[in-house]
């Protein structure tokens, strides 16, 4: 049995973050998640955007951490350097009864505290965005709004947590959980953890976890997002990311640069019943593909390179659910959009509810610092020779549609990566036209070599996604 102060279970963005809260104080902290790495479910599959909080219904927890988490991020990606660009935001109204409810927008972010909003007419959207639509005559622009990469921002908050002495378990799905006189024990498939303070950041299975514990939370139903990804090329032709006007359960098809080069189309929201579907349909590319109108003139979808499907939990209510079970758990329930926003603000939330229950000392060694993974050709061309002259790997191009080195993946593999998808997510190989076409074979045997086992026992993903039966 293992025994710590504090279990997480989750360990996408929202896990991480809270993993990186807890590590500022003097605690034992695990966190445990059932896939092959951190950032393998909903946390690889969104828009990317840190919203600037003009949206959320004023006095609701959404809109209270997506204003903080905003906030927070303008810090924290150079303290743990996170992809990150502020390139604003605009909403899109095509006739007069848009401008109306455009208007009610802005009053709506100015009742959240955002204060930097600027209703801009036809004119002076085009100066913006010159690719929007002939039909657009007026929009509300949103300078704080940006984008970000959101599993390289779960890699930096879990790398941080790890780098103050939190402990990362992977494969390590629960099997059962039970409150404890003294606690809370979790049992997965090979071991047994016992802790005072259990954080449910489970996902989707969020509220499973919830009810095996006797706690009630709000119903949550799940939610599909379909996506196209634009080139590289397509990039220089999108400067902010363009919205429609908002409905009541989705911020609907979006274009959005992203902070690799590529853009984003997307996505849908359609219910389903599964909480692992991620199929992508002819349906719901239809669907994304007959709304983009709305928002460009027009748009080069034989520059598609690749689709996906996300999929994300949304509260009956439409509110995050955030809250500490009867159990004595805490759970965090319904985390859809603005979560990636509000992320390092609902650690913060998630640390004030414990310290109402347990005191917290603070360490004074903590180490806010955390350094990614440059990649070689972003480096000066000065640079680039100097380390090519010391170590040969960094001129072996392995992926050449992204210009990705030997040395680039073996600093994924330093950094945690032990799938194929997991080396994409931190590096970019298999990103560009041929999606790992050329190059895929040859990270499945860099990640054997790295790893020191077979290239059979290299997954693509989650469990059990081998890339080689023997």
């Amino acid at each position: 049995m293992i025994k710590t102060d504090i279990l997480i279970i989750g360990a996408g963005i929202i896990g991480a973050s809270i993993a990186r809260e807890c590590s500022k104080y003097q605690l034992d902290v695990i966190v445990l998640d059932k896939n092959n790495e951190a950032a393998q479910e909903t946390s690889k599959a969104n828009s990317g955007i840190v919203h600037a909080g003009y949206d959320p219904l004023p006095g609701t927890l959404k809109a209270k951490l997506n204003k903080r988490g905003s906030e927070l991020y303008r810090e924290l990606h150079q303290v743990i350097d996170i992809p990150y660009e502020p390139i604003g935001s605009l909403v899109l109204a095509r006739n007069e009864d848009e401008k109306l409810v455009l208007n009610h927008l802005y009053l709506t972010g100015l009742e959240n505290g955002v204060t930097d909003l600027h209703m801009l007419d036809a004119d002076q959207t085009r100066e913006l965005e010159p690719q929007v639509s002939d039909a657009v005559v007026a929009s509300l622009h949103a300078p704080g709004a940006a984008i970000i990469c959101p599993f390289n921002a779960t890699f930096a908050f879990l790398e941080s947590a790890m780098l103050n002495g939190v402990a990362f378990y992977p494969r390590q799905e629960v099997k059962r959980i039970r409150k404890e006189h003294s606690g809370f024990l979790v049992e997965t498939k090979d071991q047994t953890y016992h802790c005072l303070v259990l954080i449910n950041a489970a996902g989707a299975m969020t509220g499973a976890l919830a009810k095996e514990l006797g706690d009630s939370l709000l119903s949550t139903h799940i939610r599909r997002g379909e996506y196209r990804v634009l080139d590289l090329s397509e990039r220089v032709h999108y400067h902010q990311v363009l919205f429609q006007l908002p409905s009541k359960y989705s911020k609907g098809i979006l274009v959005t640069p992203t902070v690799h080069g590529n853009v984003l189309l997307g996505p849908t929201s359609i219910l389903q019943d599964s909480k692992q579907d991620t199929s992508v349909t002819a349906e719901g590319l239809e669907e994304v593909d007959s709304q983009l109108s709305r928002l460009i003139r027009k748009v080069r979808l034989d520059k598609t390179i690749r689709v996906f499907t996300g999929l994300r939990s949304t509260s009956e209510t439409g509110d995050f659910d955030i809250r500490r079970g009867e159990s004595g758990a805490y759970h965090l329930n319904g985390i859809d959009s603005p979560g990636l926003a509000s992320a390092p603000a609902i650690a913060e939330y998630v640390l004030n509810m414990i310290r109402q229950e347990h005191q917290l000392i603070e360490k004074t060694d903590f180490i806010p610092e955390r350094r990614g993974i440059t990649l070689y050709k972003d480096l000066p061309h000065e640079e680039q020779l100097a380390l090519m002259r010391q170590n040969p790997d960094y001129g072996d191009v392995v992926c050449r549609c992204e210009d990705i080195t030997l040395a680039d993946i073996k600093q994924a593999i330093e950094h945690g990566a032990t799938t194929i998808g997991g080396v994409k997510r931190r590096v970019r190989p298999g990103s560009g036209r041929c999606q790992g076409g050329f190059c895929e074979h040859r990270v499945l045997q860099i990640l054997a070599q790295e790893l020191g086992v077979g290239i059979e026992e290299i997954e693509k993903e989650r469990p059990g996604s081998w890339m080689v039966i023997k």
